[in-house]
């Protein structure tokens, strides 16, 4: 037994584990690991008989293994050597000054002891000391050392055994966060309700890091617990404690992630809602949003099941069909913001792996790597385009995450993506989607008109395509073609048809871009922007007579008009601060000119 001296001086950096200070019968994690039976036959060697532990878990968890370690020592028919052993657990951290102090006293413990004594190191990098030496070649000592990054040593590493040990059960993982809620209720003074547990484990693996959850959930558990005892101290007369509620825990996520709070209960999706969202965004696509939908609906059904990704879709059709932007309006619907969207740059031939393809922000141009977004954000929307073009090395890799949601990297280290969203584009297909659009009767919309003929209609078409064929058998007239193409692709995604944009769904492209536009004007200049009905007709046919990038070259055409003339605002004599769009008499050139609010008026 370590005497009072020696076992206050192990307190300051560490702590003595033995038969008398653990509690028999308390409930605590990793109890019956599948692994102690291995760090026993170790431990009992005369050779080798030093461990390095690779583990998964959070740091403050390395003693709480240990302490389940040693219950099972008590429990069991163990070699003679380590009945009765004793542990010190050493955590010096960045304290230095501890380390001489400890070393010595481990030292006179070793010479003074009888049985073996178990030190366990939660650094690796102790071992790196040269006065380590006298711990590793001590025929009494037998040591551990706990490590996360699969680290190596360049010393002494044949005295030692690696062991990588399986990440915590459910079991383990319920018991954790039950061991972990008594302290943080004591330190904060509050209660935490058993379902907050679970709750807050979802909500961290789905939100914040699904390869460090846990330790993810005690630190969101810890800042929740930390905001009710701030706003409700307990009562010392009453003994009445404030009680941890889920809002609580949401409003902290939200604050983290940006997220809003009634776009982090993802449980609860509404497909009608849904679809009415989509399609005051996305026109034309009717059939493409139900699909979509219900794709989302049946990822609601699998997320418990942890089979594959959140969502994978794979959307097929024509060029500046919509295909980008209805990802993007995915994103927006599920987080409330559009942020969370990757689009996978170009692979260039000498990429030969999904890790070394670099992915593009929506709103920026930093480049990350699939590790760091899934480290980072578990619940991001990955987009590939042209995925039919892509290395067969790397498709074989994406077929892997879709099927099972889970790829190792080749450093050794594994990914969960079972809350991330792929959706995959291709133009396989078009030519028979281009076919069913012509059938459909959307022959107004895809034949030449007089010019003069369009400036000059004034009703307006109707918004909704009514189609002849139902999203499924639109699908089935698509499989034969996609199936020859991306055969086993075509198994783990769900298939999301895009028909070419009619002349209606361009004119309500057309007429948010420019509403879009007004609002940046405003904001940035001060300046309104009006525009006369035919305009909207007119930018319309230009763009149905451009092909695939027929709205987006049409409009920034208009976008430098519109830049020229308020930058040439010194010239505006009135100095009016309204912008108006129209044609010309002939009804062939746009023109953008300054007005008065009278002269609009009247």
């Amino acid at each position: 037994m370590l005497s009072e001296k020696t076992n206050l001086t192990f307190s300051q950096y560490g702590k003595l584990i033995s038969s008398t200070t653990l509690k028999k019968n308390a409930v605590i994690p990793f109890k019956d690991h599948p692994q102690f039976g291995w760090l026993v036959d170790c431990l009992s060697r005369k050779h080798i008989h030093h461990a390095i532990l690779n583990v998964d878990m959070p740091q403050q968890l390395y003693i709480t293994f240990i302490e389940a370690f040693m219950i099972h020592l008590e429990n069991i028919t163990i070699p003679y050597p380590l009945r009765d052993t004793e542990c010190i657990y050493l955590d010096i951290g960045d304290r230095e000054y501890y380390f001489e102090d400890a070393f010595q006293a481990l030292r006179s413990k070793l010479d003074n002891t009888e049985k073996y004594l178990i030190i366990a190191l939660s650094n690796i990098e102790l071992l790196l000391r040269n006065q380590t030496l006298a711990l590793i070649t001590h025929p009494k000592c037998r040591l551990l050392a706990f490590t996360n990054h699969k680290a190596k040593l360049t010393k002494h590493e044949q005295e030692f055994v690696d062991l990588s040990i399986a990440p915590p059960s459910e079991t383990d993982i319920n018991a954790i966060l039950k061991h972990q809620r008594n302290e943080l209720e004591h330190f904060h003074h509050v209660i935490i309700p058993d379902e907050l547990l679970l709750s807050g484990y979802t909500l961290a693996e789905r939100y914040l890091s699904t390869h460090h959850a846990l330790e993810k959930t005690l630190l969101l558990l810890d800042s929740a617990a930390a905001r009710v005892s701030m706003m409700d101290p307990s009562d010392a007369l009453t003994s009445l404690k404030p009680i941890l509620t889920q809002i609580t825990l949401l409003q902290v996520l939200s604050e983290w992630t940006y997220i809003p709070v009634s776009h982090l209960q993802f449980d609860k999706f509404n497909f009608k809602e849904f679809c009415q969202m989509m399609q005051q965004k996305i026109f034309g696509q009717e059939n493409a949003v139900t699909l979509l939908g219900e794709a989302i609906q049946q990822s609601q059904a699998r997320l418990r099941e942890q089979i594959g990704p959140f969502c994978s879709a794979l959307f097929t059709g024509p060029k500046a069909s919509g295909k980008q932007s209805t990802a993007l309006a995915y994103t927006e619907y599920l987080f409330k913001q559009t942020n969370m969207l990757f689009h996978a740059q170009h692979v260039l031939p000498s990429i030969s792996s999904i890790w070394e393809i670099k992915f593009h922000h929506y709103l920026s141009k930093r480049l990350f790597t699939l590790e760091q977004i899934a480290q980072d954000l578990p619940h991001a929307v990955i987009y590939f385009e042209d995925i039919e073009k892509t290395p067969p090395s790397i498709l074989e890799q994406l077929i892997e995450i879709l099927s099972t949601g889970c790829s190792r990297h080749p450093h050794g280290d594994f990914h969960h993506f079972h809350h991330m969203s792929f959706i995959l584009s291709t133009t396989l297909g078009s030519d028979r989607l281009i076919e069913l659009a012509t059938s459909i009767g959307s022959h107004e919309d895809i034949q030449t008109l007089d010019l003069m003929q369009l400036v000059s209609r004034n009703t307006s078409s109707s918004s909704v395509t009514m189609p002849l064929l139902s999203p499924q058998e639109m699908v089935d007239e698509l499989m034969p073609e996609l199936s020859s193409q991306l055969p086993t692709l075509c198994q783990y995604v769900h298939i999301v048809p895009f028909l070419p944009l009619n002349h209606s769904a361009v004119e309500n492209i057309i007429r948010v871009r420019l509403k879009t536009l007004g609002k940046q004007l405003n904001a940035q200049y001060g300046i309104e922007l009006g525009y006369a009905p035919e305009v909207i007709r007119y930018l319309a046919h230009e763009a149905m007579k451009q092909s695939t990038l027929g709205i987006k070259k049409s409009l920034e055409q208009l976008y430098i008009h519109v830049e020229q003339t308020v930058f040439n605002r010194h010239e505006n004599k009135n100095h009016a601060n309204q912008l108006f769009l129209q044609l010309n008499e002939t009804g062939q050139v746009l023109r953008c000119e300054w007005l008065s609010l009278s002269s609009i008026k009247s």
